[in-house]
């Protein structure tokens, strides 16, 4: 009689500890991105010093944007919050679980995601900065363009939660259909693919070089850098090796006390 009634206790006891460390386990996510660049210029050569013609890269028109936003539901295109602006300056798009904030100057950007929240929400945020500028270039002449900074992404794990950093500096000149007056380059941090809870941060240097032969030319070229951060819920529940092991062993317990009860039957 008495084994009876332990064996089964044993058991309840196993799976009850077992259900209790597998609600517990799903805690806070966390995510964040950011980038800083604060080195943008570009440089004039002078490809023939004989014809008297001084180096010049003349701004005709700029193109900026600068956006935030927030979202907690993934099913439709209406953002819960969502902050732009066509001119210098910052946004900021701030939300239950977190937030973003976007800044742009004349020479340097900066932005920032950042969420947190538990296995039963799903939020998203990012912040952007785009800016563009068409230009005309004296004859003979090389320019030497720069962007450089520094990003880091960081995720609490990989199923649930994700980061992103992603800039891109491109320009052309002329008619370069041809693709052989232009260029792209571009860096990005990304915590997709990464094993666990990771970090991922570095500086970077983006260039590009465009010229003209012997008449006057007009290009653009534009920099572009966008942060983002999303957590999916719910998290999946993973138990502790400890709540496993107790599991078996009661489950084994039990099997010990099935045979034994066969093998008195069979006496």
């Amino acid at each position: 009689m008495s084994n009876r009634s332990t064996l089964p206790t044993t058991l309840c006891c196993a799976v009850a500890l077992f259900a209790c460390s597998a609600s517990a386990w799903a805690d806070t996510r966390t995510g964040s991105s950011f980038s800083d660049v604060t080195g943008f210029s570009w440089q004039l050569i002078d490809l023939d010093l004989n014809d008297g013609i001084t180096p010049e890269l003349t701004i005709t028109s700029q193109t900026i944007h600068v956006d935030s936003g927030y979202d907690s539901d993934y099913t439709d295109f209406v953002y819960d919050v969502y902050d732009e602006r066509d001119s210098y300056g910052s946004t900021a798009a701030n939300g239950a679980h977190g937030g973003a904030n976007a800044a742009l100057g004349a020479a340097e950007s900066h932005l920032s995601a950042n969420l947190s929240s538990d296995s039963h929400y799903t939020a998203g945020t990012w912040g952007s900065s785009e800016s563009s500028w068409h230009f005309d270039l004296t004859p003979s002449t090389g320019v030497l363009f720069n962007a450089s900074g520094n990003a880091g992404v960081a995720a609490s794990d990989i199923v649930s939660s994700y980061a992103f950093s992603y800039h891109e500096f491109r320009g052309s000149l002329g008619d370069s259909a041809n693709g052989s007056n232009q260029f792209r380059q571009y860096f990005d941090l990304s915590t997709w693919g990464l094993s666990g809870a990771q970090s991922l941060s570095g500086d970077f240097v983006l260039s590009g070089y465009l010229h003209t032969d012997k008449r006057a030319e007009s290009g653009s070229f534009e920099f572009s850098h966008r942060n983002s951060v999303s957590l999916y819920g719910p998290t999946p529940a993973v138990p502790e090796p400890e709540t496993y092991a107790m599991l078996l062993a009661g489950l084994a317990l039990v099997g010990a006390g099935a045979r034994r009860r066969a093998r008195r039957a069979g006496g």
